[in-house]
């Protein structure tokens, strides 16, 4: 069994990027929702490119080389992405999608950046010790489960994934957090403190206009009048 989720978990995980992909390039030109035939004619050709050959191999094989180990977060963002595409189903509400950016931007972060503020700790060789590493996410999926966040649940995935070797790597730490992982999640959350922040300085501009409530057409200058003797 571990072998068999070994084998389909990458064909899986990169086809459901790749046809992601494509939808949302056919809404960008189109403007239009995906029709039922959209969708099929997408995931049809999402498994040409995977079978396309490419340096003696096929795509998928060629990506893999490329990239063997996308992390559970990382693939749990891209289905939870193309299930609302194709089914219109939220799997991660705001908050859950919240909570994945900025686990994956501090995460990654932490664990790629050590290496310059501190040339004797290892945070990588952590993920080889098997207890410690299953304790860990455990521990972490049942936190973010106690305060019901979907975010332990992809957490869980990732466990269950280490469990059966799911990735070629025995490493913990490859199946919470990789490197595209961590750049795509730090972005989005720039990107959404930019806009909460850009929302906010027009909010207090706003507010600090002299003569706001005057120009307002709810609030019109009334003339003071005397009561009549």
């Amino acid at each position: 069994m571990s072998q068999a989720i070994s084998f389909l978990f990458y064909p899986v995980a990169l086809g459901a990027c790749i046809w992601l992909i494509l939808l949302w390039i056919h809404a960008r030109m189109t403007r239009r929702t995906a029709t039922l035939g959209v969708k099929l004619t997408t995931g049809l050709l999402t498994g040409l490119i995977l079978l396309l050959p490419m340096q003696g191999s096929s795509v998928g094989c060629w990506a893999q080389g490329f990239h063997p180990n996308p992390s559970l977060p990382g693939v749990g963002l891209i289905f939870a992405a193309l299930a609302h595409r194709l089914f219109g189903i939220v799997l991660l509400r705001p908050a859950d999608l919240r909570a994945l950016l900025i686990y994956g931007a501090i995460t990654g972060s932490v664990l790629y950046l050590h290496p310059f503020w501190s040339s004797t700790a290892d945070l990588y060789f952590l993920g080889w010790l098997d207890t410690a590493a299953i304790w860990t996410i455990a521990v972490l999926a049942l936190c973010f489960l106690a305060a019901g966040n979907r975010m332990g649940v992809i957490l869980l995935f990732g466990l269950f994934a280490f469990s059966f070797s799911a990735l070629q790597s025995d490493n913990a730490w490859d199946y919470l957090i990789d490197p595209i992982t961590w750049m795509v999640c730090t972005f989005l959350l720039t990107l959404r403190l930019l806009r909460i922040g850009w929302f906010a300085r027009n909010s207090i501009r706003t507010a600090l206009t002299p003569g706001r409530v005057e120009s307002n057409s709810r609030f019109r200058r009334v003339s003071p009048s005397l009561p009549p003797t």
